[in-house]
């Protein structure tokens, strides 16, 4: 016989599945949760990704990595490796990697000094390269020369060189003309707080060397795009030595140092008028490497003089194979006294001669001769002109004629002609400057050139004073003394001289510059680095007071040293521009400096093969890193209250980590970055720059757009919108009196839809549109308010009682901190938490004085009135401005007439509700409406929750639980509601999800702890859906919600992340509809969801989980397995032998018909067998159980609570084997002939037990043990 075989059409014939219609009961269960452990700030902010939680631990300065599936913590992350971390705000991940948003006080130094004092000694940075001022001005790299004055009584004005190559830096421009290169800088300082409060580009006019204003770049030698290199620098203040001696005007000297080997033509020296901007070109001058000039006293009223220092290593000048090296120079010019001199002529600045200094021994030529070693006697000699005129015949752009391109000898003319005359060649001329005491004289620093220039003589490097001497004008002299000789300084204590100033003190502060090989370093007689040493010119006393700190890396940017060789401490950084700033700022002369440090090797960050932050380190930007700051003596203290910084409170910074948690790179953002976010996309990073007031001012607002990719980061403010500010306020707005949109507008967060961001800006009540293509605001929405004349609430935390009810007179300012965003049918919805915000308490008059905040524009509604009537009157604040507030005379009738009703307790606004402008409040305006909004994209009301919030709280939670921040911690008893006077349950998180084909919207109240879940899939007809009692999981505060979607969710449902920012927990929720499940009459297998079921098996064998919620589960015919789960299930075998257990709460299991086991498990069930011979087991709790027909097993264990039998037939049986116990162990009480009661175990366990048919006798033949 052939075998059967099924036909192929049976075999490919589709099989009745189970039917599911999805019902509309939500289920919500805690899936896992995470600890911090350290209780609030443990738990701030949470985001999601490929399974991990990232939440901040702002207690510990971490981010906590947890599995999302089990809560174990994974992984801490330091956040204290962000250079100038202060504490973090927001935390988003992505593909990309981890950003941080960390906070960075105003008036916290974020940048750590790159110069550290010694002795004593101290630093605090004022700049750091990368930083903005609060103009938007970005001041480039290489800081060097710096000039001082007093600008007024409140402010110090600085200049400072920055001594870029011409091609270097970002363009800038200077009367129409497009310049990059060297340029000045100016700085104006506070004189009280040693702050910056203003600053930008110096120049802004330029006259070149034949006197015309320049119109294009035509005014530099050899056709470069800009200025060259400037370096050192001095302020001369007019008549400096006394009535009509020296300059006629405050002048701030510099000059390109550029020449010898570098140029063929040399460098100019350059004149900035401080009183307009104009910078002159000096042809008198002459040209050379300038590094500085410094005046010296002529003694006359009629000349000046000026000492120029050459810094020229030594090179052949003259072409003869034998290299020169650098002359000291000197200009001396006559001042002009007709009314009608220019600039140049009255200072005596043009047309003067042109001088060397030539020793009267012909045989001391170099520092061969004249050194501390072996011929350290004092020289005497003549300064011998040189021919410095104009000849126009042989003028060239590049020198090639002896003369640059306005017909000016070049360097090398002039170096020739001082080698023929004789004149002293020194190593290496730097500084210069003039000693405040005695203008005849001048310390000279030349820094030490290596073998075999002058056979090794002057290697460390020579400090000299120059006294001049012009008892005769036309042939003046000077003697030459060594003051120091690092040479003959066995313990190098001062190396490379380069940069100096002679204090007010009578000290010379010199800078060293690691330019020599051998001096600094490993093995070196002086192994430190570079620094700031003190001179004593009396007595050669040399002492150490500051030194470069290269662990001190600019935030972001990469030392070259550290990437090419892993060593930190190698590189040229060396201590440029110093100035004696004591008596500017209030000091004892010689104890306040101002210095800067050029980071050399933190230059061009675009050779590294990695994504920079700082990659406005380059040559054609900022160029490289560095640092200007205050250099003060022992026991002067700084106090610089607010130094600009790449990451310190002018801009914020935000960090990236990669997923290791390695810490990549940081991004510029605006003041203080509140919340970060990536887009949708991943690539991009939005943040939320909140520039919150602070004691130090009031800082910008703005958002910031990080595209990670690129590291390119742009931040726009709301400068455009301070023109707009009537209308604004007009539109509703809320704009403080006297203050403008830049800085009122505080960002607090952002959410992306459809191309655009929407911002809350919550003290101003609105949020503003910001367009993703045109990367521009598209404008400001004004949120409105909630009439609490329609919308109730409870206001007062006073009357110990739930009062919700409605005010006329009063509003609620929604005043939004979270917001989220989607799309729903093709339309841009944002929804808004309506948490409300103070600036906190105005001025109330008590106990015979004032109290309040500056600014402070919140104030309860009993004080305005108490005020009003006793004539000390509430008060706004700003700085001069006083405002009283009072309330429209109709207002206050009303408001007495609700004398008990508890309102006098709300706090509201003292700056909104005159709705007629008459000076007086018509209506009270409260923070926050207690509910959430719906927005369209244009700013119109879809809908708001009005009073929902407060009256489901009232109705599901205890009393106690109502508007009360304490609870769970106050007595149950007692009814707190501390917060119903101000913003209630406290809306704060709002979050969006689509669970079961539905859109959601999750609010977080702060206070109330609990959170709100709404059906918003149509927006206009949102309705309420569930609400999570957090605190029923020891759960205290939300603060963010984040939506995890069921494709991403380790257990595969719809769930969200919340952190408790007060208990320090994150806990996940599953999210899930519940249904309708119809079986067939085959075998199913059939898995309810996590909320309330309806479940009809039908026939066949079937496995039936309920999971969780309260489901009604008919398992039908068929010998069927069922687990109730979770929740209060009803359960009904139907006909067959089942197996049932009811799980977790409290459930009503029905046998059918059939030989059941059934187990109630957990919770107070009621167990009925029906017929045929079951099991029942009660399981732990108080449960009813009932046999029905048949002989039946009642199934009993310690810790099972008090259970009671209502049908005990003769033929059923109590098992009690688990027990452990005997009969004996027993205490059977015979309440009447059909009722019993028996006591067993240590834990207080009871059975009552009522027969059922005839009575019957109790024995030991009804147990089993």
């Amino acid at each position: 016989m052939k075998p059967f075989t099924f036909p192929a059409e049976f075999l490919t014939k589709e099989k009745p599945a189970v039917t599911i219609t999805p019902n509309d009961d939500l289920g919500v269960e805690q899936a896992t949760s995470y600890d911090s452990g350290v209780g609030e700030g443990g738990s701030e902010v949470v985001s999601h990704f490929d399974g991990k939680l990232y939440i901040t631990n702002g207690e510990e300065d971490r981010i906590d990595v947890v599995d999302a599936e089990t809560g174990v913590l994974l992984q801490s992350i330091d956040l204290t490796v962000i250079p100038g971390y202060d504490g973090v705000n927001s935390v988003s991940v992505s593909e990309h990697g981890i950003a941080v948003a960390i906070e960075s006080e105003p008036g916290e130094v974020t940048s750590p000094p790159m110069l550290e004092g010694e002795e004593g000694w101290t630093t605090e940075p004022l700049f750091t390269v990368g930083g903005v001022l609060d103009n938007g001005y970005t001041p480039p790299g290489i800081m060097d020369g710096i000039g001082a004055m007093k600008l007024d009584d409140q402010t110090v004005r600085i200049y400072v060189n920055h001594e870029l190559g011409s091609g270097d830096g970002y363009e800038y421009e200077v009367n129409g003309i497009t310049l990059t290169g060297a340029r000045i800088s100016y700085f104006d300082i506070d004189i009280a707080t040693r702050s910056i409060v203003d600053g930008g580009q110096a120049i802004q006019q330029i006259v070149d060397a034949n006197g015309d204003i320049a119109t294009d770049t035509s005014f530099t030698f050899e056709n470069k795009p800009g200025f060259e290199r400037f370096c050192s620098s001095v302020l001369v203040e007019a008549e400096q030595f006394g009535d009509g001696k020296g300059l006629v005007d405050t002048i701030y000297f510099t000059g390109e140092e550029t020449g010898g080997d570098f140029s063929g033509v040399g460098g100019a020296e350059w004149a900035l008028d401080v009183a307009t901007g104009t910078i002159y070109a000096l042809p008198g001058f002459g040209r050379g490497a300038w590094e500085n000039v410094t005046e010296v006293d002529t003694g006359t009223e009629t000349h000046v003089a000026f000492v120029l220092a050459d810094d020229t290593a030594p090179f052949d000048a003259d072409g003869d194979g034998v290299d020169e090296a650098a002359p000291l120079f000197m200009y001396v010019g006559e001042k002009s006294t007709d009314p009608d001199a220019d600039f140049l002529a009255r200072n005596g600045l043009d047309g003067g001669k042109l001088y060397v200094w030539v020793p009267y021994n012909p045989n001391i030529t170099s520092p061969e001769d004249l050194n501390g070693g072996a011929n350290n006697i004092p020289q005497t000699g003549a300064w011998v002109e040189v021919d410095n005129s104009q000849n126009l015949a042989l003028a060239d752009e590049n020198g090639a004629n002896g003369y640059d391109e306005f017909g000016y000898p070049t360097q090398s003319n002039l170096w020739q002609q001082a080698e023929a005359q004789g004149a002293f060649e020194f190593s290496r001329p730097e500084d210069v400057a003039t000693n405040p005491n005695d203008g005849s004289e001048l310390v000279l620093a030349s820094t030490g050139r290596d073998a075999p220039d002058f056979n090794g003589a002057d290697t460390v490097g020579t400090i000299y004073s120059v006294r001049t001497d012009f008892t005769d004008i036309n042939a003046p002299t000077a003697a030459l003394e060594i003051l120091y000789d690092g040479d003959a300084d066995p313990n190098q204590t001062l190396r490379s001289p380069d940069n100096l100033d002679w204090a007010d003190d009578g000290m010379i502060y010199i800078q060293e510059d690691r330019a020599a090989s051998g001096l600094f370093g490993d093995g070196a007689a002086n192994p430190a680095d570079a620094g700031v040493v003190r001179l004593d010119p009396l007595t050669g006393e040399v002492t150490r007071i500051a030194e470069i700190n290269q662990d001190n890396v600019s935030p972001g940017a990469v030392d070259e040293n550290v990437f090419f060789t892993g060593q930190q401490d190698i590189g040229d950084w060396e201590s440029s521009g110093i100035l004696d700033v004591s008596t500017l700022f209030g000091e004892a002369p010689g104890t306040l400096f101002l210095a800067d440090v050029q980071a050399h090797a933190l230059d061009d960050q675009d050779r590294f093969d990695v994504p920079f932050p700082a990659s406005e380190l380059t040559d054609d930007n900022l160029k490289e890193g560095g640092q200007l700051l205050f250099l003060a003596a022992p026991g002067v203290e700084i106090g610089v209250q607010d130094p600009v910084d790449p990451i310190g409170n002018a801009n914020g910074t935000v960090a990236l980590f990669d997923l290791d948690g390695n810490l990549q790179q940081t991004f510029e953002a605006g003041n203080l970055p509140d919340m970060v976010t990536f887009s949708k996309d991943g690539t991009k990073i939005f943040v939320a720059n909140e520039g919150e007031p602070t004691e130090f001012g009031d800082p910008a607002g703005s958002i910031s757009v990080i595209d990670v990719t690129t590291g390119v980061t742009q931040t726009f403010g709301f400068e455009e919108f301070d023109d707009q500010v009537d209308a604004l306020r007009d539109a509703g707005v809320r704009i403080f009196p006297g203050s403008l949109p830049s800085t009122e507008f505080e960002p607090e967060y952002i959410a992306e839809s459809d191309g655009k961001l929407i911002v809350t800006l919550q003290e101003a009540n609105a949020v503003a549109i910001f367009d993703l293509d045109s990367m521009s605001f598209d404008g400001i929405v004004p949120l409105g308010t909630i009439d609490h004349s329609v919308s109730p609430l409870d206001a007062s935390d006073r009357d110990d009682a739930i009062n919700i009810q409605t005010y006329d007179n009063l509003v609620g300012l929604r005043m939004p901190d979270a917001v989220a965003a989607t799309e729903i049918d093709g339309e841009t919805y944002f929804l808004t938490a309506n948490e409300g915000d103070d600036r906190g308490d105005a001025f109330v008059y008590d106990d015979g004085e004032y109290d309040g905040n500056d600014r402070g524009d919140a104030a309860r509604v009993g004080d305005i009135l108490d005020g009003m009537e006793s004539g000390n009157f509430v008060q706004f604040r700003d700085g001069d401005t006083v405002i009283d507030i009072t309330l429209d005379e109709d207002l206050v009738t009303y408001l007495n007439g609700l004398e008990g009703t508890g309102l006098d307790r709300l706090t509201v606004s003292v700056i909104d509700g005159d709705t007629d402008g008459d000076g007086d409040i018509d209506v009270l305006h409260a923070y926050g409406s207690r509910s959430f909004t719906i927005f369209d994209l244009a700013g119109n009301v879809v809908f708001d929750s009005g009073d929902d919030f407060e009256q489901i709280i009232a109705e599901n939670r205890v009393p106690n639980a109502f508007n009360n921040d304490d609870f769970p911690s106050d007595d149950p008893d007692v009814i707190d509601e501390n917060r119903s006077d101000n913003k209630g349950p406290e809306p704060e998180a709002i979050e969006i999800g689509e669970v079961g084909g539905r859109t959601l919207a999750f609010v977080g109240l702060e206070r109330d702890s609990g959170i709100m879940i709404y059906d918003i899939s149509d927006p206009a007809n949102a309705e309420f859906v569930d609400y999570i009692e957090s605190t029923e999981f020891g759960n205290v505060s939300p603060e963010v919600i984040d939506f995890i979607p069921a494709e991403e969710s380790a257990t595969g449902l719809a769930q969200i992340a919340v952190s408790y920012e007060v208990s320090g927990t994150t806990a996940v929720y599953d999210l899930e509809f519940g249904a309708e499940f119809k079986g067939t009459r085959r075998a199913d297998n059939i898995d309810g969801t996590i909320a309330d079921d309806e479940i009809d098996g039908a026939s066949g064998r079937d496995t039936i989980e309920g999971n969780g919620g309260d489901d009604d589960i008919d398992a039908g015919a068929g010998r069927d397995n069922v687990n109730g789960g979770a929740g209060n299930d009803t359960v009904d075998g139907g006909r067959g032998r089942d197996d049932i257990s009811g799980g977790s709460g409290d459930d009503l299991i029905l046998g059918g018909r059939g030989r059941d086991d059934l187990s109630g498990d957990t919770g107070n069930d009621t167990v009925f067998g029906g017929r045929g011979h079951d099991t029942i087991d009660g399981g732990e709790g108080d449960d009813l159980l009932g046999g029905g027909f048949g002989r039946d097993v009642f199934v009993f264990d310690l810790g099972d609570g008090t259970d009671e039998i209502i049908d005990f037939g003769n033929r059923d049986m109590i098992d009690m084997t688990s027990t452990g116990l005997t009969f004996g162990d027993l205490t059977l009480t015979e309440l009447n002939p059909r009722q019993f009661v028996v006591e067993y175990g240590d834990m207080g366990d009871e059975i009552e037990i009522t027969l059922a048919g005839r009575s019957f006798d109790l024995t030991e033949d009804h147990f089993s043990f």
